[in-house]
């Protein structure tokens, strides 16, 4: 999904631009935002009249508000009601907010302000939060649900409410969910989706409307689904990369150019180059594998973020602003992109707050939001370059104050960053600063850079992110997709090195030593479930990775 640069420059970085450099993951619910900082943080913003925000108050905030102290956050949850749920690195489940029917799944129906936790299992893995009720995931591939069930949304084959989670079934193959209003919808290993609860305008996509069901139903007879989006209708990626969409469509959320409900799949376009695509109310938002943003449907509050209002398109329409995004969230009508770097941006509806710029209004086009981080330090730039079979990271500073260290972070995604350097600061100075740090053994392909600056009072900030190209190596991977087996190919002979696969949960399911001197090896993949896979190779050749399907 990245857009290549050979070479980077930043001519100014100010304190301000570095403060919005630090936003790892976003979820964005009715009328309130969670996000998590790089450094595993909680913060939220928006309406908080149930407590939703988690900040021990009911006040509503503007701009982000950290929630307790714990660094170990690893995903957000913002439901489209009026609570919030989060997982911990160490795999256990937190809610809170509101609580009428159960939906924190604590074991009662008592509101909380503040993170409670959800049971004592610590085997969490996905979680979707309904309006009023909750699906999840463990790591054994079970599924669980729990809330409200007038609809029989929680697939449990009654309309019981459940205030403590309930396993579904016993099969244990699940791999995604989506909860939306009423209805349900997950996905199984074999490329089946499933739906349970109401059935309106066609939203199980099975050929019938107004037919509800209690229990998980298969959608289509096809098997090669590998994700999808749930709302008032629903947008479906295969395993080839094409879009299709089915349900409700009066504001042609379906992008199929007409605004004909559909009661099966249709495709969308030919295209098979989307990434993410997210179906929210009355329209979509989708990016693409060039990290080019894209929207359809309604935009009365100016959810595209393309500096209209009202005016709808009933097709897929790009929007104009910027074209490395590397994540999106969005419900109803506010959406939050994180582009390259971690910079965050939100646009759309505001009245509660939401958009957390400060202010209670809406905007058509994307606001950055502030990390409300301001170090003793002002940059003049950052840059890399290819140099000497290496990547040559240099940085300028105006003036620092307090500063103690700057370490070099490496990342081969522009998401997941691990320091590979350290340099010492001057501490003091009202001059200019340069800084050189040599990284000698850079991925092939793209490699990302950013400098994090530590103070001697232990907080940081980061620079922008800089990328540049490796000249000097890739790996191939084939046949893609595979069934049996996979050929990696490299263009440079490693030395000791080792391949990892991982699943799209980041679990790894297959770890292998490369031969030395090999530039060919054949891997056995037979074991593993159909799916979207990510390889990558340490060290030897760089921190090669390369994504396939397994069909």
């Amino acid at each position: 999904m990245k857009k290549i640069f050979y070479l980077m420059l930043i001519p100014v970085i100010t304190a301000t631009q570095v403060s919005a450099q630090c936003w790892a993951k976003i979820s964005a619910g009715s009328i309130h935002t969670l996000a998590i900082k790089n450094d595993g943080t909680l913060w939220a913003w928006g309406n908080n009249a149930f407590g939703q925000l988690g900040d021990g108050t009911t006040n509503n905030r503007t701009s982000p508000v950290q929630v307790g102290t714990d660094n170990n956050w690893s995903s957000v949850y913002a439901s489209s009601g009026s609570y919030s749920l989060a997982l911990k690195s160490n795999g256990t489940l937190w809610a809170w907010g509101q609580n009428w029917f159960g939906q924190l799944g604590n074991g009662t129906t008592t509101d909380a302000s503040i993170p409670v936790q959800v049971g004592t299992d610590n085997d969490w893995l996905i979680i979707s939060p309904g309006h009023e009720y909750v699906l999840a995931t463990k790591t054994n591939q079970t599924l669980w649900a729990w809330g409200i069930n007038n609809v029989a949304q929680l697939g449990n084959g009654s309309y019981v409410n459940s205030n403590s989670p309930a396993q579904i079934g016993t099969d244990n193959d699940w791999t995604m969910v989506d909860a939306s209003f009423e209805t349900s919808m997950a996905l199984k290993t074999n490329g089946s989706i499933w739906a349970w609860g109401n059935n309106f305008n066609g939203i199980f996509g099975n050929g019938t409307t107004g037919t509800s069901s209690n229990i998980p139903i298969q959608v289509s007879a096809t098997n090669d689904w590998s994700t999808f989006s749930v709302s008032s209708h629903v947008m479906a990626k295969k395993i080839d990369g094409s879009l299709w969409a089915w349900g409700y469509n009066a504001d042609g959320q379906l992008g199929d150019g007409t605004t004909t409900d559909r009661l099966s799949p249709v495709q969308i376009g030919t295209g098979t180059d989307w990434d993410t695509v997210i179906a929210s109310g009355n329209f979509t938002l989708a990016l693409k594998n060039d990290a080019t943003l894209w929207h359809w449907g309604n935009n009365t509050f100016g959810q595209y973020g393309n500096g209209t209002w009202f005016p709808t398109s009933i097709v897929p329409l790009q929007n104009p602003f910027y074209t490395d995004w590397e994540n999106i969230s969005v419900t109803d009508a506010t959406a939050f992109g994180i582009r390259t770097g971690s910079a965050l941006w939100g646009w759309g509806a505001g009245s509660f707050g939401n958009i957390g710029n400060g202010t209670i209004t809406s905007n058509n086009t994307p606001s950055p939001i502030s990390c409300n981080v301001v170090l003793p330090i002002t940059w003049l730039y950052v840059k890399a370059i290819w140099q000497n079979n290496g990547a040559l990271i240099q940085w300028a500073t105006a003036s620092e104050s307090n500063t103690a260290v700057f370490e070099i972070e490496h990342s081969i995604d522009g998401r997941n960053f691990s320091k590979t350097g350290t340099v010492t600061a001057a501490g003091n100075s009202s001059t200019g600063k340069t800084y050189f740090f040599t990284h000698s053994n850079p991925a092939a392909g793209i490699n990302y850079y950013r400098v994090k600056q530590i103070d001697a009072d232990g907080r940081y900030s980061f620079s922008a992110v800089v990328k540049i190209k490796n000249e000097n190596g890739s790996i191939v991977i084939s046949p893609n997709p595979a069934q049996d087996y996979v050929n990696i190919s490299l263009q440079q002979l490693p030395g000791k090195a080792v391949l990892s696969i991982y699943n799209q949960q980041g679990q790894t399911v297959l770890q292998q030593a490369l031969p030395a001197n090999t530039l060919q090896s054949t891997i056995n993949i037979a074991k593993l479930p159909a799916g979207l896979y990510t390889a990558q190779i340490l060290p030897g050749t760089g921190s090669n990775t390369l994504k396939f399907i397994k069909q």
